[in-house]
């Protein structure tokens, strides 16, 4: 699991109006994320959290001006990307002004890209004289997922072919001359099932290994479609 601690400067009245790039920012973290996943196969959960000073209805849950906005395209592009979602509700206030009484605003974000997992997510009870209530209180479900019991197998490298062919020619029998679709078709399914039978009773299972990989081709699939 990455866990990020963000920190994005506030604007100023006079960046209000034009642009500022938090994009050096996104950047670091989407490298820190390639070098932990780049050389693992196990799944990697993602958490940001922390004071991102970005305004967006999306997590407001209210009007934002227009000049506003815009700061926050870059953070709204790379959320997607990661498959980001905001574990607080939407409209839920982190900041309260000291310096503007009565004036709120959902500036501190938590993100995950597993919001399955999220238990509870909300403020923090005690603000400790900030007007920030920027930690907010998170339970995960770290609980490691088991995978199911998966069908073993079938060992074609040592599949008996012979009596798997003599099976199949004893169930099949003499054929009539196929004359219509419907008998092509009836012809087909006995092949099929007498060669499902036939494979079932003459090959032998595997015993899967616990190291194996289900991306990796094994010699029993090369044998099966070697046969096939």
């Amino acid at each position: 699991m990455l866990i990020f601690s963000v920190y994005v400067p506030p604007l100023s009245y006079r960046q209000i109006s034009k642009e500022v790039s938090m994009q050096p920012t996104l950047d670091d973290m989407q490298a820190t994320i390639q070098d932990a996943t780049r050389n693992t196969t196990k799944p990697t959960k993602i958490i940001l959290a922390g004071d991102f000073n970005r305004h967006y209805p999306a997590w407001s849950g209210r009007q934002v001006h227009h000049q506003i906005l815009r700061n926050a395209n870059e953070l709204l592009a790379f959320t997607p990307n990661r498959r980001l979602q905001w574990c607080l509700p939407s409209g839920t206030p982190t900041l309260w002004s000291l310096t503007h009484p009565g004036v709120i605003s959902t500036i501190d974000l938590t993100l995950t890209d597993s919001p399955e997992r999220v238990l509870k997510c909300h403020l923090y009870q005690d603000n400790y004289g900030s007007d920030h209530r920027a930690t907010t209180f998170s339970e995960w479900n770290l609980q490691p997922e088991l995978r199911p019991n998966q069908k073993p197998r079938r060992a074609f490298e040592r599949a008996d072919w012979e009596k798997i062919g003599k099976m199949i020619q004893t169930k099949i029998g003499r054929r009539p001359d196929i004359g219509s679709v419907a008998q092509l078709e009836q012809t087909i399914n006995d092949l099929i099932e007498a060669t499902t039978a036939a494979i079932e009773k003459y090959t032998p299972l595997t015993r899967p290994s616990p190291y194996s990989k289900r991306w990796v081709r094994t010699s029993s699939q090369d044998t099966a479609d070697r046969g096939q």
